[in-house]
């Protein structure tokens, strides 16, 4: 009963070596010769842009989609240009942001509309 068994294994062995053998009698894939290296100038032009805001975090989905999280507003940074949301409730304090892609993104925080008055 076990040399049945170790027929198939024996037929599996010789149908890959079969293959390995003749794969490489085919001439290799070998690179193209393209001469000394050159250096590539930068992908990408970085330039500095600054707003005096304290933010709690960021996520950057791309060079042109960055969002920062601010106390009480959501920056967008388009690569060009900061533009401010509000969140639309002004007792909100935000703490914190979640993103699953840049159409989900999920704020954290306080509300601080209800208080104590004395």
């Amino acid at each position: 009963m076990k040399k049945l068994k170790s027929i198939p294994v024996y037929i599996l062995i010789l149908v890959l070596s079969s293959i390995f053998i003749i794969s490489c009698s085919n001439d290799p894939v070998t690179p193209i010769d393209l001469g000394p290296y050159q250096f590539d100038s930068a992908r990408y032009y970085w330039s500095f842009k600054t707003l005096n805001l304290q933010f709690f975090t960021f996520h950057a989905f791309d060079t042109s989609n960055i969002v920062f999280l601010e106390a009480y507003n959501l920056f967008l940074y388009d690569g060009i240009n900061f533009t401010a949301h509000n969140f639309g409730f002004d007792g909100l304090s935000a703490v914190s942001m979640g993103c699953f892609d840049k159409n989900n993104i999920f704020i954290g925080g306080s509300d601080n509309s209800i208080g104590s008055n004395n």
